[in-house]
């Protein structure tokens, strides 16, 4: 039951990370930059083109806390280097969906372990 409950958890925490790309609500008050809407367009590409596909694998789910290092050595060509380096910050310090499937699989053989002391 609590595997189960936790694999539960976890497929919806990675369905919502998934189809919502990570992306700053203050990006305007970013660094400046003449070109937000082309940094955002090819930020959403990126997310959808080249994690989105591994997140929601079938047999090989990707790690959501290896998406930050997967963005970060991805080409983000067109896009400006320091809004680039803003909303990775902001990914690896603010967006909690990055960590909430390690906390769960954390809690889970926590649980687990409680069970058997």
């Amino acid at each position: 039951m609590i595997i189960a409950t936790a694999k539960e958890s976890i497929a919806t925490v990675r369905k919502r990370f998934g189809t919502h790309p990570p992306f700053p609500s203050n990006f305007d008050n970013g660094p400046f930059c003449n070109q937000h809407t082309t940094c955002k367009k090819v930020w959403f590409e990126k997310w959808f083109f080249g994690i989105l596909c591994r997140i929601h694998h079938p047999s090989e789910p990707f790690p959501l806390a290896l998406i930050p290092k997967t963005l970060t050595d991805m080409d983000h060509r067109g896009m400006n280097a320091e809004c680039k380096q803003f909303v990775l910050n902001w990914l690896q310090d603010d967006c909690t969906h990055v960590q909430k499937e390690e906390e769960l699989i954390q809690e889970t053989i926590a649980t687990i372990r409680n069970l058997f002391k």
